[in-house]
């Protein structure tokens, strides 16, 4: 199946050794052949955080193609190259409130988008990851993100995973 999917990406014009294979999916009905989603992502830069750039490709037992969804740039090479913030530095932007806190709605009980919650947290890991982003004149551009992940305890007790994102590169360095 990886390499009839591989040879799919190929004719859209994606070299698909520029590509990591981040996980597959067995459908889990009776479909007839049946079939499994495999899901793609740059292999450079690692760790993208962002939802984007992806290819997925379903492919059946027998090897044909049975669809496909991306998000995927023209070309991603390096252009530019800028030194990153120190963890103090990002820590102190995201206490300045310049940070998205991300969750998982799904772990909470009950109703939850759009829920407050409230808790404390402990951060336990910190890491650069990349985020799809645009530039004023629409050029696809991987921004490196500072992220600090760990567990919150909810007010009712329950635990949750979070992760706090902010810019990795200092403003300093920002282009007007």
């Amino acid at each position: 199946m990886i390499e009839a999917a591989e040879a799919f990406i190929g004719r859209l014009g994606i070299d698909p050794s520029e590509l990591k294979l981040k996980k597959v999916e067995y459908n889990a009905n009776d479909e007839v052949p049946a079939t499994a989603s495999l899901y793609y992502i740059p292999a450079r830069p690692e760790n993208v955080v962002s939802v984007a750039p992806y290819l997925l490709v379903t492919v059946g037992a027998d090897k044909e193609v049975y669809g496909a969804g991306w998000i995927w740039p023209a070309s991603l090479v390096q252009a530019v190259s800028y030194p990153l913030r120190t963890a103090e530095e990002a820590w102190s932007a995201v206490q300045a409130g310049k940070g998205k806190l991300v969750i998982d709605y799904r772990e909470i009980r009950g109703p939850a988008e759009g829920t407050v919650v409230y808790g404390s947290g402990k951060v336990t890991a910190v890491s650069v990851g990349y985020v799809m982003t645009y530039t004023a004149n629409g050029e696809v551009v991987l921004q490196p993100v500072a992220a600090f992940s760990g567990t919150a305890v909810l007010a009712d007790g329950m635990t949750l995973p979070f992760t706090v994102y902010t810019e990795a590169v200092s403003p300093r360095y920002y282009q007007k």
